[in-house]
């Protein structure tokens, strides 16, 4: 792991997330003239770069955080300042081409609640593609092989503990610390449990590699990448 070492995972977590969008955008159809809603659309810049990639004319986004939540309605996007665990979204049934879930499913207490929330508001012919960090990747596998506490998930609300990859002043903490954490099984099967089938599935990012090198081995070994990326349809 010298390879991270001389760089905190987040620095390197911020350069490699780029190539997480761009591999959501890969994977997402066109859905011309449709509606999109993003679940955790933060300011609206990626959800405004994701709707005009799929064409979709009609933007909705959901959030816990107002100031953000001001900027993104800024931009156009219908927001709603909604915490997922405790509230159903509130829009009718049935009422988008695509959902968009990217790096938010991991912080909620009851991610069931949330497919389910998805699975009523997805058209019947719509898709939702769903990214999250994954528990068995490869540097989680090999820091869990030495002892150290894997990147996904902390143990604590205060400190990063456990984790030599991760700085003191890790995002990993407090409300932003992550509270559940997927394997590519886990994943698949609990989505599959809730009425979805699996269109794509795909990787991205491999630690302790960068750039294009990494990219391939996630393309290569989805299984192993930095993040789990699905494609899911209704049954």
């Amino acid at each position: 792991m010298a390879v991270i070492a001389t760089e905190k995972l987040e620095n390197l977590s911020f350069k490699e997330y780029f190539r997480l969008k761009q591999r959501l955008l890969s994977l997402a159809p066109r859905k011309e003239g449709g509606s999109l809603l993003d679940l955790g659309c933060h300011d609206g810049i990626f959800t405004t770069e994701f709707g005009r990639h799929i064409g979709a004319k009609k933007l909705y986004g959901i959030d816990t955080d107002r100031h953000v939540a001001a900027v993104a309605r800024s931009k156009g996007i219908k927001v709603k300042k909604i915490n997922l665990d405790k509230k159903n979204v509130p829009f009718h049934r049935k009422s988008f081409d695509a959902i968009l879930c990217n790096q938010v499913i991991e912080h909620l207490l009851d991610p069931d609640k949330l497919l389910e929330d998805i699975h009523r508001l997805l058209k019947d012919d719509g898709y939702a593609i769903i990214s999250t960090p994954n528990l068995a990747s490869f540097h989680n596998r090999l820091l869990i092989l030495f002892g150290s506490q894997p990147t996904t998930i902390a143990p604590s609300t205060k400190l990063v503990f456990g984790n030599p990859m991760r700085g003191a002043d890790s995002r990993m903490r407090g409300p932003a610390r992550h509270i559940m954490a997927f394997t590519y099984k886990s994943l698949i099967e609990m989505v599959r449990h809730y009425g979805f089938e699996i269109e794509k599935y795909a990787g991205s990012g491999f630690y302790p590699f960068r750039g294009w090198f990494a990219e391939m081995l996630a393309k290569m070994l989805p299984n192993f990448a930095v993040y789990s990326i699905i494609r899911i349809r209704k049954k």
